[in-house]
């Protein structure tokens, strides 16, 4: 019965929050108008450009009807934390999933920014790209990329369980890039490239040098990584 009423919206760089967001040409232009109408079922359709807006749905799906946020053209829809234009994210998890059963699909997100806000010490919290802290969530067909250059960043950050990341490119700067911590179980990852390439830590002691990883799971158990390319860092166990 949730397929059966599912309904489709689109947003736009160039939409328009006071239209109906039914259509393309009635796109709407901010997320948060958005999680006013989208339910259990429904799909977002997000046209090319670039949205300098975090996504962090405070709805959930259901087993049975997922919300799916897709590129209306994979690759062409852009998630951007950068909101300065400096090359440094300053937008703390430009996608965050703490809910269940959201489907994104065909984005890029790029630049994640500093979770905690005293510029002039050690930032110790973790500053995260995409940051997967529910259940039950699907990214696919989407490409990740930089976390903060100084602070304890992550590219992809995986706190939930039983999310599914598949077809997937993580790579650019940040410490880690592909990380499952502590309450992260049983969550699969696959065919996945994953390239860390550069972190500067300078809010960070950096411990043994570079201190980086490519993918990493720490205190954490049943998850699965299979078919996987890492390019730059081995991968290993915490």
């Amino acid at each position: 019965s949730g397929q059966a009423q599912a309904a489709t919206y689109y947003l736009s760089p160039t939409g328009n929050d006071s239209l109906n967001g039914t259509t393309l040409a009635q796109a709407w232009a901010t997320f948060s108008r958005a999680w006013n109408t989208v339910r259990a079922g429904d799909t977002l359709i997000l046209a090319d450009g670039t949205y300098r807006q975090r996504v962090a749905p405070g709805i959930s799906g259901t087993a049975s009807a997922h919300i799916t946020i897709r590129a209306q053209n994979d690759g062409r829809a852009i998630i951007d934390g950068d909101t300065t234009g400096d090359g440094i994210g300053d937008m703390p998890s430009p996608v965050s999933l703490q809910t269940s059963y959201i489907d994104i699909e065909g984005l890029i997100i790029k630049n994640g920014g500093r979770d905690c806000n005293n510029s002039t010490q050690l930032c110790y919290t973790v500053g995260e790209t995409l940051a997967l802290g529910g259940t039950n969530n699907t990214v696919r067909r989407t490409s990740t990329y930089n976390a903060h250059p100084d602070i304890n960043s992550i590219v992809v950050s995986v706190l939930g369980s039983n999310n599914l990341v598949e077809d997937c490119v993580v790579g650019g700067f940040g410490r880690k890039m592909m990380y499952v911590f502590g309450s992260g179980t049983r969550n699969i990852f696959r065919r996945c490239f994953v390239a860390w390439q550069e972190w500067d830590g300078r809010e960070f002691s950096p411990g043994n040098w570079p201190w980086g990883d490519s993918i990493e799971t720490y205190n954490a158990s049943g998850n699965v990584f299979e078919n996987c390319i890492v390019y730059g860092m081995t991968p290993g166990p915490g």
